[in-house]
């Protein structure tokens, strides 16, 4: 007869089953897969080590994001990554840093002078992330050299080594073309011109996203708690005037306007010799022009001049440093390698999703982050048919991009309306997540009439044009589907614009059941038409005395409110001071 548990005399001990750790690799392939998904990629590195298969699984995780330039460092990782299948066979997105270099830097005098303008190095005592908002480099007490040293001109010479030897020689897309039909888990392509300086909080170059190139540079600064100046950078907005720059040249993968070089050139290097003299002599320091255009608040890539002592009068003879001697200008160099990248049959039939990464770090206020909208123009080689024809081939389900107006925003909105962008956007009638940052042109009105996106979830327009109208028509047509709706920085463009009403428009469609939407958000609305800037790095034209900015959430507020200080695209005005 069998004995129950119940008749067991109190002391007789159970026995419990074994709790000894079960080995790893005594699990499927599958298991092992999601358990080194969850590790850091420090302790990945360690646990390849341990045997083959571990090795061969591992090896996914490790270059999940991987970055192609003309930079030594990054070219030699991407050509590492692409003799090992199995990393390759990892890579999930691709990064098109299209960042470049001035030669002009390497001359140490060079390089000390224009190191000597603030305007030239202006992050240089900001910590790039901080785990704590109050942490700073300007500690009390320090002493700051009034120009880079040669440590930091020997990082800038060993970063910028081989770098126009690889641009002109297309080591990086001639590497490119050998690698993508080992990228068979490929998903996301990305083009951007992000720089070290940049701290996006995600995305390419954010904290735990970045490149050789960049991880090297951040961290020699924050080791010596200085950003090095001049780290690589590119400005995609090639003329600053209409007529500035004539010819189908500017649209040629090699053609680059070098601001300090052409500086140097221009003076024959008399200018940074009599500078060099008079700085020796007790000048420091410097100062940003103010723009032209009316409106004080706006910053013009003008001149910085270096101030006396006692911040008096300029000396007539002190030759002024253009701040244009900071760019690094050229168009069409990235989007040349993301349509070789788009035209491929293997990342034709993997990609998903495709966005721009635009560096907020422009020479000046009047300028915008982003694409030039040039590029899109009936004038300008067919980018636009190219685009159009390799999205109409690809499953997008996600595309982001954000296009720069420069100075010129009638000529924008112009070429806007040509329809080119349209036809772009029209090719991906897939699309799930829609980013569209179109500066100081028609966001919503860039989608041709009629156009519907059936399965788009979210949508975010930023730093452009809306009209009241627009907003309603757009959710009207994507009500069953949409879900998130975020209007960031952008200006209502009508006769008689209120953000009040145009959020009331929203409310009253989602209470008569036409939109499903579980989060709709305005930030930083603007009534008047913001003459330059973006509002994502604060550079907006801040807007006449008496005239706010609004923002607004749905199931927060039941109309608009004055958008926060945090959250203004522009800078407000300081606070007058307690009498």
């Amino acid at each position: 007869m069998a004995t129950s548990l119940l008749d067991l005399p109190d002391e007789t001990p159970l026995e419990l089953p074994s709790k000894k750790p079960f080995p790893l690799l005594k699990f499927p392939n599958e298991i092992i897969h999601d358990v080194l998904h969850g590790l850091e990629r420090q302790d990945l590195k360690a646990i390849r080590v341990s045997c083959r298969r571990v090795c061969d699984i591992a090896s996914a995780f490790l270059y999940e994001t991987l970055y192609i330039s003309s930079h030594d460092i990054d070219l030699f990782v991407f050509e590492m990554v692409t003799f090992n299948p199995l990393l390759l066979a990892g890579v999930r997105e691709l990064v098109i840093d299209d960042t470049t270099v001035s030669s002009a830097l390497l001359d140490r005098r060079v390089y000390r002078e224009l190191s000597r303008q603030e305007g030239f190095w202006n992050k240089r005592r900001t910590p790039y992330y901080t785990d704590d908002d109050n942490e700073t480099w300007d500690d009390e007490g320090r002493t700051w050299s009034p120009v880079a040293d040669d440590e930091l001109h020997q990082l800038l010479v060993q970063a910028y080594r081989n770098h126009h030897r690889n641009r002109l020689a297309h080591s990086d897309v001639g590497a490119l073309r050998e690698a993508l039909p080992g990228m068979v888990g490929l998903r996301t392509l990305v083009l951007s011109n992000r720089t070290a300086d940049d701290t996006p909080k995600e995305g390419s170059q954010s904290r735990y996203n970045t490149s050789p190139l960049v991880k090297w540079w951040r961290r020699v600064g924050e080791g010596r708690r200085e950003r090095p100046p001049f780290p690589p950078r590119v400005d995609w907005y090639a003329a600053l005037e209409a007529d500035e720059i004539e010819g189908d040249e500017v649209f040629e993968p090699d053609w680059l306007i070098d601001g300090a070089s052409d500086y140097v050139d221009e003076n024959g290097g008399g200018a940074l010799q009599s500078m060099t003299e008079q700085l020796e002599n007790g000048h420091d320091e410097d100062d940003l022009a103010r723009s032209d255009d009316e409106n004080e608040n706006a910053q013009e890539p003008t001149s910085v001049l270096p101030l006396t002592d006692n911040h008096g009068v300029v000396p007539w003879n002190q030759a002024p440093i253009p701040l244009s001697a900071r760019a690094l200008r050229r168009q069409s160099r990235g989007i040349h390698i993301a349509i070789e990248v788009l035209r491929n049959p293997i990342a034709q039939s993997r990609l998903k999703n495709f966005r721009v990464d635009a560096s907020l770090d422009t020479i000046a206020d009047v300028e915008t982050p982003g694409l030039s909208i040039g590029m899109l123009d009936f004038v300008a080689p067919p980018f636009a048919m190219r685009l159009s024809m390799a999205f109409s081939t690809i499953f997008l389900t996600s595309f982001g991009l954000v296009l720069s107006n420069g100075r010129e925003g009638e000529v924008g909105q112009s070429i806007l309306e040509q329809g080119q962008l349209g036809s772009v956007l029209s090719a991906m009638p897939r699309l799930q997540h829609l980013v569209l940052e179109a500066h100081g042109m028609a966001a919503i009105g860039a989608i041709p009439n009629g156009t519907t996106f059936p399965d788009l979830v979210s949508v975010e327009f930023a730093c452009g044009l809306v009209t009241r109208l627009e907003i309603r028509k757009f959710l009207r047509r994507h009500g069953s589907t949409l879900q998130h709706l975020r209007l960031l920085y952008c200006t209502l463009d009508d006769e008689d614009p209120s953000w009040s009403d145009a959020v009331q428009d929203i409310i009253r469609l989602q209470g008569m059941g036409a939109t499903h939407l579980r989060s709709a958000v305005v930030r930083s609305g603007y009534e008047t038409v913001p003459l330059t800037g973006c509002g994502r790095n604060r550079s907006m034209t801040r807007p006449d005395e008496g005239e706010s900015a609004y923002s607004w959430a749905l199931g927060v507020q039941e109309d608009v409110v004055d958008c926060p200080v945090e959250d203004l695209g522009h800078e407000a005005l300081p606070e007058d001071p307690q009498p």
